[in-house]
């Protein structure tokens, strides 16, 4: 179920309720995202085997910064880091680092960051309820009639618009073990965002692919750090040699 703990699952489930006011509240937390274009934030990642159980059958941690079109994403041994010219997937847990050019696509803010797309998500609400949390919060409760999730629940800051949690209840029974013993059940994951910050300093190779590899002539290879890391650089469209 790992594919489950992606900060990027929310996109597909978000609903939007007939009422005016969540269309309006979703259009600003678009509206938001959109226009953050220097945003740093942590990530808590907490699955559940059912939808009433208190104790994670997993729990992951997670980062996530953007300065413009570069932008690096990390939950627990895995990082995305998208440079100025290429895209890299760190495994410290596989040890290894696979370099892809820019047309893979593989991280784009504009196609994953943003709240799903209200028209294509209406059709699939069948409820909302709103409350008002604690901590200047306001959470929609949003029952879907079809996908993925049977319900969602939304909480995000109302002055910021910035989404500070998100509550995901799956429709489905599954195994989370991953060698399949154990009870069927409708798991749940909760993602809380936190320590959101809008235009902080990164350093100057944050976003950098020199933070993991450096280049001699047309061959990359690892750091000292991870230098019992495979380096994959065969993705290209024009054959870099491997280094490693």
């Amino acid at each position: 179920m790992k594919t489950a703990l992606n900060i990027f699952v929310f996109l597909i489930s978000v609903g939007v309720g007939y009422a005016q006011d969540i269309k309006s509240d979703c259009l600003k937390i678009n509206q938001k995202y959109n226009t953050s274009k220097k945003v740093s934030m942590k990530m808590e990642y907490n699955l559940y085997s059912n939808h009433t159980v208190t104790v994670p059958f997993q729990k992951e941690k997670g980062e996530m910064k953007r300065n413009n079109e570069l932008m690096s994403y990390k939950i627990g041994p895995m990082e995305t880091v998208r440079t100025d010219r290429f895209e890299l997937v760190i495994d410290n847990d596989e040890q290894f680092i696979a370099m892809m050019e820019h047309k893979t696509k593989l991280f784009s803010w504009d196609e994953k960051m943003y709240v799903g797309t209200l028209d294509k998500i209406l059709p699939y609400c069948e409820s909302t309820s709103y409350t008002e949390e604690k901590d200047n919060q306001g959470c929609y409760d949003i029952k879907m009639k079809a996908g993925e999730y049977s319900r969602s629940k939304l909480y995000f800051d109302k002055k910021t618009f910035f989404i500070t949690k998100l509550i995901l209840f799956y429709r489905k029974e599954t195994i989370l073990n991953e060698d399949g013993v154990g009870k069927k059940e409708k798991p749940r994951l909760e993602i809380i965002y936190k320590d959101i910050q809008e235009n902080p300093e990164f350093a100057a190779n944050e976003f950098s692919e020199t933070k993991y590899v450096a280049k001699s002539g047309n061959t990359f290879k690892c750091l000292e750090k991870y230098k019992d890391y495979t380096l994959r650089v065969d993705l290209f469209e024009n054959v870099v040699k491997k280094g490693k």
